[in-house]
């Protein structure tokens, strides 16, 4: 077996992160207390909103391959890479659903080598989030009953994220084509909004 050098040195762990930013807050919404009229007060004072924004890089991740023919190139079946002629990682605002990477800078290597790519070769989807809460406690029968009304917004804004990409490149050894069309896209994502109200009642 004859082994080309890598094209880069990566060690990192598949659960590495570049930057992780969590933010949580609560806020009060100000200036309906103050007001005079009973029902007013008792429908826009004390409402309360709380948030959690999530910031998260993507975790390290692998191209792998297959061969239409199905040929065993180094013998025994373990350990082989995919070849790489550049980094396939795109800049930032150039990345979408149909081409998470560059797809262009792979091919199957020679029988008999081992492939030059790194054990991860691009960065996965990242996570770009935020959640809210909006809840308002009101006073029943001089305060001995207690009700929350509350509703809750998962993914708020409706953000798109990705959480998997076709990373399994295919290739015709008799043309040495890679044919898997979907390499690089998207094909699993966190889900849309989630809205959930409550009404709590508590004696």
């Amino acid at each position: 077996m004859k082994i080309g050098p890598p094209l880069q040195c990566n060690c990192l762990t598949n659960f590495d992160r570049t930057f992780i930013t969590n933010i949580a807050a609560l806020y009060e919404i100000p200036g309906a207390r103050r007001m005079s009229n009973p029902i007013t007060k008792a429908l826009l004072a004390h409402w309360n909103v709380s948030s959690t924004i999530t910031f998260a890089s993507g975790a390290p991740s692998n191209v792998g391959f297959s061969t239409v023919q199905g040929t065993d190139l180094i013998g025994g079946g373990d350990g082989q890479r995919i070849n790489l002629s550049a980094s396939p990682q795109l800049g930032f605002g150039t990345r979408n659903g149909d081409r998470f990477f560059d797809t262009s800078v792979f091919s199957a290597p020679a029988i008999g080598y081992i492939g030059n790519a790194p054990r991860q070769v691009y960065r996965g989807p990242g996570q770009n989030q935020c959640d809210l809460a909006a809840f308002k406690d009101f006073g029943i029968a001089s305060e001995r009953v207690k009700v929350q009304l509350r509703g809750e917004f998962y993914n708020a804004f409706n953000h798109t994220q990705f959480s998997s990409i076709d990373s399994t490149a295919r290739f015709d050894l008799a043309t040495g084509k890679q044919t898997n069309t979907l390499l690089g896209t998207a094909t699993g994502d966190r889900g849309g909004r989630v809205v959930q109200l409550a009404l709590r009642v508590s004696f």
